[in-house]
């Protein structure tokens, strides 16, 4: 029985040094231990490309800018006058105002007061004056249109030498509205002076039409201080004139 045992034994005994020697081998002490592997979540987080910034949070509502106001175009004079005065609103063409009673007027006095109730402005005005001083002072029809002429031509000469002086229109834009609110209008005070150079450089011109004494009542009606800037738009450009005369009452 014993020697049948033996065999048995001898299995067992293998079996227990086979298992045992493994075991040895890993306790070694002089044996490196193996690299610890990565986990799979990380060389797969290397490879990938990094992830794009996330955008920045808005800034709390008091912080941030509102959006920009709207810009509202500015109204026309006449939208304006619309709005403001819509019980003014009429149809029809405007009536021109009747100038033969005003040429009647008694007085220079008189006429310059019914200009400014009948509301006759610009070239009408002028017109008017120029009749008015015509009928006064005797003049037939060929003067009359000599003196017309010779106060259109002198007006526009003024305008240009006026704007030429400024350096062109935009300069002179600009000086002009430098002159707005100021108390003082250094601009507007030397072009009247300038105004004034052309007008005597054209006396001789008025002197072959008119007498002293009547060029001097054209002086006093149609070339004094008065003072207007008129600008007017079209396709050609823009149209200036320095215009003013009459005497209207204050």
């Amino acid at each position: 029985m014993v020697k049948s045992l033996r065999p048995f034994v001898l299995v067992v005994l293998g079996f227990a040094a086979g298992v045992a020697v493994p075991l040895l081998i890993r306790r070694e002490p002089g044996l490196p231990k193996p690299p610890p592997q990565r986990p799979d979540s990380i060389i797969s987080n290397l490879d990938k490309p990094a992830p794009a910034p996330e955008p920045a949070l808005p800034a709390p509502a008091e912080t941030m800018p509102g959006p920009p106001a709207p810009s509202k175009p500015a109204a026309s004079v006449r939208e304006d006058h619309a709005l403001k005065n819509p019980g003014g609103v009429k149809f029809g063409r405007p009536e021109s105002a009747d100038l033969e009673p005003i040429l009647k007027a008694g007085s220079w006095e008189k006429f310059y007061q019914m200009c400014k109730e009948a509301k006759v402005r610009g070239a009408t005005y002028e017109e008017a004056i120029l009749r008015r001083l015509a009928q006064e002072l005797g003049l037939d029809e060929e003067k009359s249109a000599a003196l017309k002429k010779l106060f259109k031509d002198e007006q526009a000469a003024a305008t240009k030498a006026i704007i030429d002086g400024c350096g062109g229109a935009s300069s002179f834009e600009r000086m002009k509205d430098e002159d707005m609110g100021r108390g003082s209008k250094p601009h507007l005070e030397e072009w009247r002076r300038q105004r004034e150079t052309v007008r005597r450089t054209r006396d001789a011109e008025y002197l072959m039409v008119l007498s002293f004494d009547q060029l001097a009542a054209v002086n006093d009606h149609l070339r004094n201080s008065e003072w207007i800037i008129e600008s007017a738009y079209d396709n050609d450009g823009v149209h200036y004139l320095i215009s003013g005369a009459g005497k209207p009452p204050k």
